[in-house]
């Protein structure tokens, strides 16, 4: 299957409900690789085995590709893990705890890769059209801030230099460096050469224009390249490669050469584009004013306080993860996150376990598996899934504390996965709002808080909604 609305031709966010209502059907939603291997496994020693059961299983595979964790190694951790992966639902990554200025420290617990900033569907290669068409490219994505991009170029002797770059609504800092037409994944020199000099030539222009006063503290370089999509193409004779990967360009003179073409060309750039160098500077200012708020209430309140729990399930595990990290970065709150197989069986398990109790009246009563796993987190629970929300919902009232879901309800767009996740609203930004809502609706977080977060990622309050539009 595919993101509901992936080309119009395909609609199905509600497969997962119909074969909710079959009894002999065994319904997943997989999100990893191990995932899979485990039901299948499952699957077929329950219908060959030595009582094999009349039964047959549903999963969904999605053809979304992005990097595949590997199941735990220690044995303990495995089995709970293919446990939890049979009975419905298992704790996938626990909280990060925030620290002051944003930082993410992972618990041992997580075996997950990080999503990157791009779709892991996008080839990013440096093709014919260059950086230009690179940017362009990926441009595709995301809602631009505005449609020209800035280019120069510049050549010394056997090295040349060629940068193209455009930002976007988003809240990723999205760079490629290449040498000689290999990508430079790990960076280099010649790359915190553009960021140093794009840094500084922001706020001379900001300040020389009034739009920061003098009171007011400069803009830091990660609020400036919030949404930021630059390419950085270098040619040169025996590049200096270096770091684990080889993937790391370390000569500074090409460093050098990088900053000087950046100071000489960008400064123009920004007074021939009056209108797009304030929208850039707007959207920076911005950035800082969140963070700053963010790290406030961190350091006031909320630090050990602030805690969220999110459930995803399939493909929508890459905005969940990505909505957990801006969650400890940029508010300071700590949420785990829960990888949920199937809705179908944790329903079945719970109200088999009231019919259980119900017949057996002054008994110790049974809790139902959901209840039970989800009682070990803490905060607002919050789902996620490319289906619609009525999969979730299945067990919306077994659950231990405030419940939002998010799905894909309504008819899609033939358009990117990522706007039609922001159109569905499950993409990592609405998914923190719903976090910080029941947060600051359970008293934890104050209510400006929401707002700025809406405010921050872009969120149009005032749009209709998915299933009426």
């Amino acid at each position: 299957t595919t993101l509901n609305g992936e080309g119009l031709q395909h609609q199905d966010g509600h497969s997962l409900l119909l074969a909710s209502v079959v009894p002999s059907v065994a319904a997943y939603d997989p999100a990893f690789a191990y995932e899979v291997a485990t039901i299948v496994e499952n699957g077929i020693t329950r219908m060959t085995g030595p009582d094999p059961e009349d039964r047959y299983w549903y999963l969904t595979l999605y053809n979304e590709n992005y990097p595949m964790p590997a199941l735990p190694t220690d044995p303990d951790e495995a089995n709970r893990v293919r446990l939890g992966t049979i009975k419905g639902l298992y704790r996938f990554a626990s909280g990060p705890q925030p620290e002051p200025g944003g930082g993410e420290t992972d618990s041992a617990a997580i075996h997950q890769p990080v999503p990157a900033a791009v779709p892991a569907a996008v080839d990013v290669t440096l093709g014919q059209d260059g950086t230009v068409g690179l940017v362009r490219q990926l441009a595709t994505a995301k809602e631009t801030l505005f449609p020209s991009i800035c280019f120069f170029e510049q050549t010394e002797g056997t090295t040349e230099v060629e940068i193209a770059l455009q930002w976007n609504t988003g809240f990723y800092e999205n760079i490629h460096s290449f040498a000689n037409g290999n990508p430079t994944i790990d960076g280099g020199m010649y790359e915190e050469g553009f960021k140093k000099a794009l840094t500084n030539i922001v706020n001379r222009y900001a300040r020389t224009k009034g739009m920061l006063e003098k009171k007011d503290d400069n803009l830091l370089g990660e609020d400036i390249r919030e949404g930021l999509t630059a390419v950085i193409s270098v040619r040169l004779a025996d590049p200096e490669l270096g770091g684990t990967s080889q993937a790391r360009l370390g000569d500074v003179p090409v460093r050098i050469m990088v900053e000087q073409a950046t100071n000489q060309y960008l400064p123009d750039w920004f007074e021939r584009h009056p209108r797009e160098s304030g929208r850039i500077i707007q959207k920076a200012v911005a950035a800082g004013k969140s963070r700053a708020t963010a790290r406030s209430v961190h350091d006031l309140r909320w630090r050990s306080t602030a805690k969220a729990t999110l459930l995803f399930s399939g493909s929508a595990w890459q905005a969940a993860m990505a909505a957990r990290r801006l969650l400890a970065g940029d508010w300071g709150v700590e949420a785990d996150a829960w990888s949920v197989t199937s809705y179908k069986s944790l329903r079945e398990d719970a109200i088999s376990v009231e019919r259980w109790n119900r017949l057996h009246p002054g008994e110790p009563e049974r809790v139902p598996f959901v209840t039970e796993s989800l009682a070990r987190s803490e905060g607002p629970i919050v789902a996620v899934t490319d289906f619609i929300r009525s999969v979730p919902d299945q067990v919306s009232r077994w659950m231990p504390r405030r419940f939002t879901s998010l799905g894909t309800d309504g008819f899609g767009r033939s358009d990117t996965r990522d706007v039609l996740r922001r159109f569905f609203e499950v993409d990592a930004a609405h998914i923190v709002v719903a976090a910080l809502h029941g947060l600051a609706s359970d008293g934890v977080l104050p209510w400006r808080t929401v707002a700025e977060a809406i405010e921050r990622y872009g969120i149009d309050q005032v749009a209709g909604d998915p299933w009426s539009s």
